[in-house]
Protein backbone atom coordinates (compact mmCIF):
# COMPACT_ATOMS: atom_id res chain seq x y z
CA UNK A 1 0.00 0.00 0.00
CA UNK A 2 1.45 3.35 -1.00
CA UNK A 3 1.40 6.48 1.13
CA UNK A 4 -1.56 8.13 -0.63
CA UNK A 5 -3.81 5.07 -0.24
CA UNK A 6 -2.76 4.77 3.39
CA UNK A 7 -3.62 8.43 4.04
CA UNK A 8 -7.03 8.05 2.34
CA UNK A 9 -7.80 4.91 4.33
CA UNK A 10 -6.96 6.62 7.63
CA UNK A 11 -8.88 9.83 6.87
CA UNK A 12 -12.02 8.12 5.49
CA UNK A 13 -13.54 7.39 8.95
CA UNK A 14 -13.21 11.06 9.97
CA UNK A 15 -15.73 12.11 7.28
CA UNK A 16 -14.27 15.63 7.24
CA UNK A 17 -13.31 15.48 3.56
CA UNK A 18 -15.04 13.88 0.63
CA UNK A 19 -12.26 11.53 -0.42
CA UNK A 20 -14.45 9.52 -2.81
CA UNK A 21 -14.28 12.20 -5.45
CA UNK A 22 -11.03 11.98 -7.47
CA UNK A 23 -9.54 15.30 -8.55
CA UNK A 24 -11.06 17.31 -5.70
CA UNK A 25 -9.05 19.91 -3.80
CA UNK A 26 -8.75 17.61 -0.77
CA UNK A 27 -7.54 14.78 -3.00
CA UNK A 28 -4.95 17.04 -4.64
CA UNK A 29 -3.69 18.21 -1.24
CA UNK A 30 -3.42 14.62 -0.03
CA UNK A 31 -1.55 13.64 -3.21
CA UNK A 32 0.94 16.50 -2.73
CA UNK A 33 1.50 15.58 0.93
CA UNK A 34 1.85 11.91 0.02
CA UNK A 35 4.50 12.70 -2.59
CA UNK A 36 6.55 14.68 -0.06
CA UNK A 37 6.17 11.95 2.56
CA UNK A 38 7.18 9.30 0.03
CA UNK A 39 10.40 11.24 -0.70
CA UNK A 40 11.05 11.67 3.03
CA UNK A 41 10.53 7.92 3.66
CA UNK A 42 12.88 7.09 0.80
CA UNK A 43 15.53 9.46 2.18
CA UNK A 44 15.19 7.89 5.63
CA UNK A 45 15.54 4.39 4.19
CA UNK A 46 18.62 5.45 2.19
CA UNK A 47 20.15 7.05 5.28
CA UNK A 48 19.46 3.98 7.39
CA UNK A 49 21.03 1.71 4.75
CA UNK A 50 24.10 3.92 4.32
CA UNK A 51 24.57 4.34 8.07
CA UNK A 52 25.91 0.81 8.55
CA UNK A 53 29.04 -0.44 6.81
CA UNK A 54 27.60 -3.91 6.26
CA UNK A 55 24.63 -2.58 4.24
CA UNK A 56 26.03 0.66 2.77
CA UNK A 57 26.10 0.80 -1.02
CA UNK A 58 26.81 4.36 -2.06
CA UNK A 59 28.00 7.44 -0.18
CA UNK A 60 27.97 5.68 3.20
CA UNK A 61 30.35 2.99 1.96
CA UNK A 62 32.67 5.51 0.35
CA UNK A 63 32.79 7.76 3.41
CA UNK A 64 33.34 4.95 5.91
CA UNK A 65 36.03 3.34 3.76
CA UNK A 66 37.74 6.72 3.36
CA UNK A 67 37.80 7.14 7.15
CA UNK A 68 39.28 3.66 7.61
CA UNK A 69 41.79 4.04 4.78
CA UNK A 70 40.32 1.29 2.60
CA UNK A 71 38.66 3.42 -0.10
CA UNK A 72 41.13 2.31 -2.79
CA UNK A 73 40.52 -1.41 -2.18
CA UNK A 74 37.87 -1.99 -4.87
CA UNK A 75 36.11 -5.27 -3.99
CA UNK A 76 38.24 -5.74 -0.85
CA UNK A 77 37.33 -2.38 0.70
CA UNK A 78 34.18 -3.53 2.53
CA UNK A 79 35.55 -6.82 4.00
CA UNK A 80 38.79 -5.09 4.96
CA UNK A 81 36.97 -2.18 6.59
CA UNK A 82 34.71 -4.59 8.49
CA UNK A 83 37.76 -6.54 9.67
CA UNK A 84 39.54 -3.35 10.78
CA UNK A 85 36.47 -2.30 12.76
CA UNK A 86 36.24 -5.77 14.27
CA UNK A 87 39.84 -5.65 15.48
CA UNK A 88 39.84 -2.01 16.57
CA UNK A 89 42.06 -1.67 19.61
CA UNK A 90 42.90 -5.36 19.93
CA UNK A 91 46.52 -6.53 19.88
CA UNK A 92 47.84 -8.07 16.68
CA UNK A 93 47.64 -11.82 17.22
CA UNK A 94 48.21 -14.51 14.64
CA UNK A 95 44.45 -15.05 14.25
CA UNK A 96 43.76 -11.33 13.86
CA UNK A 97 46.51 -10.94 11.26
CA UNK A 98 45.35 -14.04 9.35
CA UNK A 99 41.76 -12.74 9.19
CA UNK A 100 42.96 -9.35 7.99
CA UNK A 101 45.17 -11.01 5.36
CA UNK A 102 42.17 -13.02 4.17
CA UNK A 103 40.08 -9.84 3.89
CA UNK A 104 42.66 -8.13 1.62
CA UNK A 105 42.86 -11.16 -0.67
CA UNK A 106 46.03 -12.77 0.75
CA UNK A 107 44.65 -16.08 1.98
CA UNK A 108 47.40 -18.60 2.55
CA UNK A 109 50.06 -19.75 4.97
CA UNK A 110 51.38 -17.50 7.68
CA UNK A 111 54.77 -18.16 9.26
CA UNK A 112 56.28 -16.46 12.26
CA UNK A 113 60.06 -16.19 12.24
CA UNK A 114 60.76 -15.10 15.80
CA UNK A 115 64.56 -14.95 15.49
CA UNK A 116 64.34 -12.57 12.52
CA UNK A 117 61.32 -10.63 13.91
CA UNK A 118 59.46 -11.41 10.71
CA UNK A 119 55.98 -12.46 9.76
CA UNK A 120 56.01 -14.25 6.40
CA UNK A 121 52.76 -14.49 4.48
CA UNK A 122 52.61 -16.91 1.55
CA UNK A 123 49.28 -16.34 -0.19
CA UNK A 124 47.88 -19.16 -2.31
CA UNK A 125 47.47 -16.66 -5.15
CA UNK A 126 48.99 -13.20 -5.52
CA UNK A 127 46.54 -10.51 -4.39
CA UNK A 128 44.86 -8.47 -7.11
CA UNK A 129 45.95 -5.24 -5.44
CA UNK A 130 49.24 -5.89 -3.69
CA UNK A 131 49.83 -2.19 -2.87
CA UNK A 132 46.53 -2.01 -1.00
CA UNK A 133 47.19 -5.32 0.77
CA UNK A 134 50.68 -4.28 1.87
CA UNK A 135 49.48 -0.92 3.19
CA UNK A 136 46.68 -2.48 5.26
CA UNK A 137 48.81 -5.36 6.56
CA UNK A 138 51.61 -2.99 7.56
CA UNK A 139 49.10 -0.97 9.60
CA UNK A 140 48.27 -4.03 11.67
CA UNK A 141 51.82 -5.27 12.33
CA UNK A 142 53.55 -4.07 15.49
CA UNK A 143 56.46 -1.73 14.78
CA UNK A 144 59.16 -4.23 15.80
CA UNK A 145 58.03 -6.83 13.23
CA UNK A 146 58.91 -6.91 9.58
CA UNK A 147 56.37 -8.27 7.14
CA UNK A 148 57.28 -10.41 4.16
CA UNK A 149 54.81 -11.14 1.38
CA UNK A 150 56.03 -14.15 -0.58
CA UNK A 151 54.08 -14.05 -3.85
CA UNK A 152 55.33 -17.42 -5.03
CA UNK A 153 52.27 -18.99 -3.45
CA UNK A 154 52.14 -22.54 -2.17
CA UNK A 155 55.37 -23.37 -3.99
CA UNK A 156 57.26 -21.02 -1.66
CA UNK A 157 57.32 -23.35 1.33
CA UNK A 158 60.10 -25.82 2.02
CA UNK A 159 57.46 -28.33 3.07
CA UNK A 160 55.95 -28.11 -0.41
CA UNK A 161 59.34 -28.57 -2.06
CA UNK A 162 60.24 -31.46 0.22
CA UNK A 163 56.81 -33.05 -0.21
CA UNK A 164 57.17 -32.99 -3.99
CA UNK A 165 60.74 -34.28 -3.79
CA UNK A 166 61.64 -31.20 -5.79
CA UNK A 167 65.21 -30.79 -6.90
CA UNK A 168 67.16 -27.86 -8.30
CA UNK A 169 66.41 -28.90 -11.88
CA UNK A 170 62.67 -28.53 -11.08
CA UNK A 171 63.34 -25.00 -9.87
CA UNK A 172 65.36 -24.25 -12.99
CA UNK A 173 62.55 -25.61 -15.17
CA UNK A 174 60.43 -22.61 -14.17
CA UNK A 175 62.78 -20.53 -16.34
CA UNK A 176 63.09 -17.79 -13.76
CA UNK A 177 66.34 -16.27 -12.65
CA UNK A 178 67.03 -15.95 -8.95
CA UNK A 179 66.66 -12.17 -9.29
CA UNK A 180 63.20 -12.62 -10.87
CA UNK A 181 62.28 -15.03 -8.10
CA UNK A 182 63.36 -12.52 -5.47
CA UNK A 183 61.03 -9.95 -7.05
CA UNK A 184 58.17 -12.19 -5.91
CA UNK A 185 59.16 -11.60 -2.28
CA UNK A 186 58.14 -8.18 -0.96
CA UNK A 187 59.31 -6.89 2.39
CA UNK A 188 57.02 -4.39 4.07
Amino acid sequence: MNVLENMRRRMQPLKIYNLNQEGSLADAELAACAQILEEAYQSLQDTEREMFLASAQDWGLENKCALLGTADGNEQKRPTALELLRENGQPCTRTVFQRLADSVGCSGNLYECCAENQVVLCPDFPPKESGFALRILRRMLPAHLQGVLDMRGKQATWQEWDGNNAAWFARDAQKKSWRESENDVIIF
